[in-house]
């Protein structure tokens, strides 16, 4: 079994578009992004603005003037339905592109289509004081015959340092070598007049590896996930471990503005998180399911948690 790192992001886009429309028509999304998949009609707005440094003040976030340069920047939009291991569905962003900050903090996005996006951005190592940020989900920006490109992003500082993230996927029935398991964590938030969404939110460069640990293709009872103790692979599947650094709090959400103002503090203590996984094989999917999105669970500063297993089933 082959893992991919959340790192390599234009393969959510890939997964997406294929699960929508045909190759050409992915093609021409790639070429033009005019292809209609996520309500595009539009090929050339622009959505841009800056990422600058914010304080916590009582229950206001309060933005400041210091901008944030290398700073990870996710545009996204809620647009499918996904497994949850407890049962049912979730809502979940899709990928649509992704960027990071300038030197001056500033980032765009283009072409963009019609529709509502959310905008996911953090970062490793804030200005001064050197801890990562939370993530920000700065809500309903709407692309209509124009875009806004005067955002401002406010990202908090955490109090202590990152989460690590380990876990495992596994696959059956066996096969000579299984399929590719793409992952990213995510984070709840709620969209304005709407429901829950899970946001995916950017990983942390640097520090601990983001690429898979091992790739363990010997599916015999017992086999250690080298790196990642204690984790153990279960016998009769395959089976691959990960590790992941993330923020270690809960969002901070608002609607997307031009001040940086109008943001939530967020919810206090450790940050809640699911882990969401694709199966595939090329471009096709592996598994049926071929998505699942974990149970949650809570990861804190500075520890390493484990993620519930995912076990993918009726793979090719």
């Amino acid at each position: 079994m082959k893992l991919r790192s959340s790192g390599v992001a234009w393969w959510w886009i890939k997964n997406a578009l294929w699960l929508s429309a045909s190759a050409a028509m992915a093609l021409a999304y790639f070429g033009c992004g005019n292809s209609g998949i996520f309500g595009h009609g539009s090929s050339n707005s622009q959505i841009g603005g800056t990422v600058i440094v914010a304080n916590v003040s009582g229950s206001t976030v309060n933005p400041t003037g210091t901008v944030i340069s290398g700073a990870t920047v996710w545009l996204e939009q809620a647009s499918r339905t996904a497994n949850s291991q407890g049962g049912g569905t979730v809502l979940v962003e899709n990928l649509i592109q992704t960027t990071t900050t300038a030197s001056n903090g500033t980032f765009s996005f283009l072409p963009v289509g019609n529709g509502t996006y959310e905008i996911v951005a953090d970062v490793g190592s804030m200005p001064s004081v050197g801890t990562p940020s939370n993530a920000t989900v700065a809500t309903s920006i709407t692309v209509n015959s124009g875009a806004p490109t005067n955002l401002m992003i406010p990202l908090v500082a955490e109090s202590g340092s990152a989460a690590t993230v380990q876990g495992l996927f596994t696959t059956s029935p066996i096969t000579s070598s299984g399929p590719a398991v793409s992952y990213i964590g995510v984070q709840s938030f709620t969209i304005p007049g709407g429901g829950t969404v899970l946001a995916q939110i950017p990983f942390y460069n640097g520090g601990i590896p983001l690429t898979p640990v091992i790739n363990n293709t010997t599916p015999f009872p017992g086999a250690n996930c080298t790196g990642v103790s204690p984790l153990i692979c279960p016998g009769g599947t395959l089976c691959a471990c990960y590790l992941i650094v993330l923020p270690a709090s809960n969002p901070v959400v608002g609607e997307a503005n031009s001040t940086g103002n109008g943001y939530a503090v967020p919810a206090a203590g450790q940050a809640a998180y699911f882990m969401d996984a694709f199966t595939s094989i090329g471009s096709s999917a592996a598994c049926s399911p071929n998505e699942f999105v974990s149970t949650g669970f809570a990861a804190g500063s500075g520890v390493t948690t484990t993620a519930p297993e995912l076990d993918f089933s009726n793979c090719q």
